[in-house]
């Protein structure tokens, strides 16, 4: 049975409101059931614009798509998954039961030592990437000389530490494979390919690697002020940097982002949603994907209405606490634009993993069932309205009222759905903010967007189960 507590019944009437405007999605062969996951103006989309590198859309991209997501977690937080899509399927691979049953007292002494073996070189590997990492960040030539090509030049230890590596791993694969018995060649093919992205990358593979760079979005607001006059200008120069396991968007992403941050001024909120206690009260979480959430007697998430104050290092909110018999609560969201965007692996993907190695030995529970990001929804321009009434009205003013007399009506913050906001505060140029206003008089929250450039608000996203 579903919970009948208001803040659970809140977020569930929010997610089943952006969920019907998502619709159904392509699913991916060889992968689980759906999972639907809600994200929030403190989360942004892709970076991506002819006004940034490539190679920096590359990096968020990575960050976002890697990540495995946590079957019962329903909220999605960017980077915040422990467990990268690469390495579970490289761990998967290494725990994979052989055909031949046994081993022989000798094979189990050296496979025992070929695995001591790697993670040592695994271990030596790290130390040495993050400090020769932090080298090329120094050099004079940062700009010029991909990471690879500098560590060849100039860290010897670290590529030695690389070199290790893969002598190591390639040496443990070849003993793998002349176990594992029936079908051995695929085993090793797969092995290889997988391997080769975990261990790193120093030199562009299509297909496998993409070039990624942390260096900072800048001036993007700028771009497209230009390109709202019809100067386009040249697109920005490519860095070089640093190779990842490859992904990718929807080719159509970069010009998409492009073309919403230039049309924004001249585009209505033509979509709109409304969030009720009705739609809440009769909707499960497992229509999202989490059947466990609801077995377990519901999910805990932070309040959906909250109020707090900037000024200091952090916000410290509190809940606006309702009692529905005695409140009135209306919330409406509106956009300018709505859209999915696929996200796909690089050619190492073996996306029928479990089907094509059905056993597993010593793999640990927890990867085997996790959930990993195909589609992303974006939205321009979204805004919402909460207009409260009766008890919520009350308890709101109360708490907005403290805030005031604590740091006045500008440091007052509130929060709706995750949607971060206060009056007038402003972020830096490239990411798009959120400012609100409160009617104290009609009881009405309004939070209101500003104008993206180089990005949007991710809204949500849509995942499949990978048993690995």
């Amino acid at each position: 049975m579903a919970s009948t507590d208001t803040n659970d019944i809140y977020w569930r009437a929010y997610f089943k409101a952006i969920k019907l405007q998502a619709g159904g999605g392509a699913t991916e062969p060889g992968m689980g059931k759906e999972y639907f996951y809600i994200a929030s103006n403190a989360n942004r989309s892709i970076a991506a614009s002819r006004f940034i590198p490539m190679a920096t859309t590359n990096e968020y991209l990575y960050q976002e798509a890697d990540n495995l997501m946590d079957p019962n977690a329903p909220l999605y937080v960017p980077g915040a998954g422990n467990t990268s899509y690469v390495q579970a399927l490289y761990t998967y691979l290494r725990h994979v039961k052989r055909p031949r049953d046994t081993l022989t007292p000798e094979e189990e002494k050296a496979e025992k030592a070929l695995t001591q073996k790697l993670k040592d070189a695994q271990a030596t590997y790290r130390s040495e990437r993050k400090s020769a990492m932090a080298d090329w960040k120094e050099e004079k030539d940062f700009e010029n000389l991909s990471f690879g090509a500098w560590a060849f030049k100039n860290a010897r230890t670290f590529y030695a530490a690389w070199e290790a590596l893969n002598t190591a791993d390639g040496a443990l694969q070849d003993f793998l494979a002349s176990v594992y018995g029936a079908d051995a060649q695929k085993y090793r093919s797969d092995m290889k390919k997988i391997s080769g992205v975990a261990n790193d990358i120093l030199a562009p593979v299509p297909g496998l690697s993409m070039t990624c760079s942390n260096i900072p979005v800048l001036d993007v607001a700028e771009g497209i002020e230009k390109a709202k006059k019809g100067d386009r200008g040249p697109p920005v120069g490519e860095p070089v940097g640093y190779e990842r396991p490859a992904y990718s968007l929807d080719p159509q992403y970069r010009d998409t982002m492009d073309r919403w941050a230039v049309e924004y001024d001249s585009t209505p909120s033509t979509g709109n949603a409304k969030v009720t206690w009705e739609q809440g009260s009769k909707t499960s979480w497992k229509e999202f994907g989490f059947e466990n959430i609801e077995a377990g007697g519901g999910v805990t998430l932070f309040g959906f209405l909250r109020i707090g104050g900037h000024g200091g290092s952090h916000t410290e909110y509190e809940n606006v606490k309702i009692d529905e018999k005695n409140s009135t609560v209306d919330i409406e969201l509106k956009w300018k634009k709505l859209q999915f965007f696929n996200v796909y692996p690089g050619t190492w993907n073996i996306p029928q993993i479990r089907e094509t190695y059905p056993e597993v030995v010593d793999l640990d529970e927890a990867q085997k069932l996790l959930i990993r990001p195909t589609q992303f929804l974006c939205a321009s321009g979204l805004s919402i309205t909460c207009k409260l009434g009766g008890q919520a009205k009350e308890e709101a003013d109360r708490l907005y009222k403290k805030q005031v007399e604590a740091g006045g009506s500008a440091g007052v913050r509130w929060g709706l759905f995750g949607f971060d906001a206060g009056g007038g505060y402003k972020k830096e140029d490239g990411t798009q903010t959120s400012t609100s206003s409160y009617d104290t008089q009609k009881g009405e929250l309004t939070i209101s967007p500003t104008p993206t450039f180089g990005n949007c608000t991710l809204l949500g996203v849509r995942g499949q189960a990978v048993s690995i």
